[in-house]
Formats: structure tokens, sequence, C-alpha cells
């Protein structure tokens, strides 16, 4: 399927037509002045025809599956000598580096191979006489990906794009429908040549449409800050309403009265920056402080302590899942904390208030009576 020849001094493609399975083709560094003999070669994927004396690209076109054809280092010149490249549909890797080509019209036979990604040119004298040569060529070879020695962005293809229909929009033939039709390279090439490119415009438009790419990206960020913002919200509600239910006062309280109370809980952080929670060491409730209710923690492990000293042998830890202060929530007397809670690793604590409670009771038939049966027991 591979077939090397490559430094052998061929003048001349010959005998290849048996192979009907080869894909790739490597003959550079030879003596070859046409690609005459690959007419059955229908399979073909690939043909490296460096470093030759090709004069004209030729008997290629027929082939339905060749994706990358290097033919730097050669003769090519004229105009003429690659005009088959239009008709390449299927090339998308194209080499024609250091020949001799200085037809500025070639990019529009380049323009008409629809599948062109990859494309080397330097080292021919065309380069030189193409004004803006990069943003030309991008401008016309809407597919590009790769130009010479460096990618090609989506973001340049469309500032470039909006570059050439600022400066050279007046040379854009109208279409049949009076549309303002397609600025060719020919036309781009005219417009810099004899000074009507209006600079400008040009600017100008390549400065709109930079904005806009700016705008739009900001605007992708701040929906993907939302989204991620909604998630982690969803991933809290969740893991509150796995924990709620768990409290003595909150048993048997419906499904749906304990979600709204997990919404309402997750907009209440002890913490206060809304991205990060509490540190390592960090307090999260001094002793002497009033309760403002019921404290869950859905990250990390806090510790009581006085003094800096744990209250019990035990260490009086509690982790991710536990919760404390449910009785702030039973009385109508302020609860005093005892001792400090301290983080003993990055947590996350929220709070729900009496409050919070009550609003929840009224909007759900049934919940008040629930909470009252449960406080009293």
């Amino acid at each position: 399927r591979a077939l090397w020849l490559e430094g052998n001094g061929l003048r001349s493609l010959e005998n290849l037509g048996n192979l009907k399975e080869l894909r790739c083709l490597y003959v550079q560094q030879n003596c070859l002045e046409s690609l005459e003999g690959l007419e059955h070669n229908d399979l073909l994927d690939a043909v490296n025809a460096s470093n030759n004396s090709i004069k004209r690209i030729s008997h290629v076109k027929h082939l339905p599956r060749l994706n990358t054809l290097h033919l730097a280092h050669n003769r090519l010149a004229d105009l003429a000598d690659v005009e088959e490249l239009a008709e390449c549909k299927t090339v998308g890797v194209l080499d024609i580096s250091n020949n001799k080509l200085e037809d500025p019209a070639i990019v529009d036979i380049l323009a008409k191979m629809d599948n062109l990604h990859v494309l080397q040119m330097q080292g021919n004298p065309v380069n030189r006489k193409i004004q803006h040569y990069r943003k030309t060529i991008v401008a016309r070879c809407r597919k590009l990906t790769y130009l010479d020695d460096r990618p090609v962005f989506e973001d340049e293809r469309r500032t470039v794009t909006a570059w050439a229909r600022g400066g050279a929009g007046h040379k854009a033939e109208p279409n049949m429908d009076g549309t303002e039709g397609e600025l060719t390279a020919v036309a781009l090439c005219e417009a810099l040549a004899d000074g009507t490119f209006d600079k400008n415009k040009a600017h100008e438009a390549e400065k709109e449409e930079r904005k806009l790419i700016r705008e739009e990206k900001e605007e992708k960020e701040r929906r993907n800050r939302e989204a991620f913002r909604e998630m982690m919200l969803d991933s809290r509600v969740k893991r509150i309403m796995q924990i709620l239910p768990n409290s003595r006062l909150l048993k048997d309280v419906s499904e749906q009265a304990i979600e709204e109370l997990a919404h309402r809980i997750c907009q209440n952080p002890v913490h206060t920056n809304e991205v990060v929670g509490l540190a390592r060491d960090e307090t999260a409730i001094h002793a002497g402080a009033q309760l403002g209710g019921l404290y869950i923690i859905t990250r990390g492990r806090l510790q009581m302590q006085k003094n800096g000293k744990p209250v019990s042998s035990t260490g009086g830890k509690l982790a991710s899942g536990q919760y404390f202060g449910e009785v702030a929530l039973c009385t109508a007397h302020a609860q005093i904390a005892s001792a400090d809670m301290v983080c003993t690793e990055y947590s996350e604590l929220y709070c729900l208030t009496t409050d919070a409670l009550m609003e929840v009771a009224e909007l759900y038939e049934g919940t008040l009576d629930v909470l009252q049966a449960n406080r009293a027991q």
C-alpha cells in the first residue's frame, strides 16, 4: 500500500497500474517532469513528488481519494502549470513551496479547492507580489487551517474577511439578484495595486470584527460561568436534600418542602465568598455567638474547640453530611455557641434559619403540623 522510490533518478512513472491497493507514493528527489502514469491508482491518498523537475501539474485530477500532494522544489511557474488544482476537489494538504510561481491569480485557483485545509506556498515570487499575502490567502481559502509556518484560527479568518470586505468591497461584482457578490483575490489585488483599497475602512472593519469576537467570547464565558454555578447549585441542593431528612425536626416532611428548604439553605452560606468556602483553621462560628439555626456541613470537617483545644477526648469533630444547631429551630430563646467551631480542612457550611423554615412551612400544606409534632417529641 506504500511505495518508496525516492532518490533513484527516475524520469517517469511507469508500470504502477497493477498496484491497485497503492495508497502512498513517495517519489521525491528524482528527475520526474510529469506525474503521468497514475491513471489506474484510484486509491492513492498521498503523493510526494518534491524535489523533481515537474513543470506542470497533471494526471492527478482523476484520483478520487487524493488528499495529500507534495510538489515543493519543482519548476512550476505559470498559472497554466497549476490550473488542474482547481479540479482536485479532494486534496486537503498541498505543498507547492519553493517553485517559481508569479501570478497572483493562483489564489483564485486555490480558492476553488473545496477541501484545502493545509497550504505551503512560501518561497515563491508570487508571495511578494500579493500585498498582505497572508490576509489575502486566508480571505479566499475558506477552509484553510494552516498556512505556511503557522495555523489559521477562526478568529483570524473572521478578521481577515472583514478587512478585505471593508477595504475592497467596491470591487466585488454584484450577484444577479442585486446582492453584494464575492470578492475575488484578483479584485483584492487590483484594489491594493491601483490605490483604491481603503485602508481606513479595512482597519475599521477589522477592528469592529475583533470587538464582536471579544464580545462573543465574553458572552460565552458568562454563559459558562452561569452554567457552572447552576451545576454547583444543583449538586449542593441534592447533597442537602440527602442530609435534611436525617434531622429529627424534619422527619416526614414532604419531598417538595425538603427541596425548597435545600434551595433556601444554599442561598445562606456561612462563608462570605460565594466561590471559596472556609479555609483550614478558620473559625466558622465563634464561642459566645448566637446560633442562626440548623448548620449543615456539605464539605470538609469541623471541630469544637475552646482556647484552641478540642472540647472532648473524642475530638468533638463533625464531618461532611452532618449537622448541628437543630435546637435553635425548636425554641424561641436565643441559643449561644458554647465553643468555637473550627475547620480542620477546607469546608463548606450552610445555615437553615427559623424564618426560612417558617416561610417554607406556610408554602406547603401540612408541613407546619409535621414540624410541630416532631418538635413535641
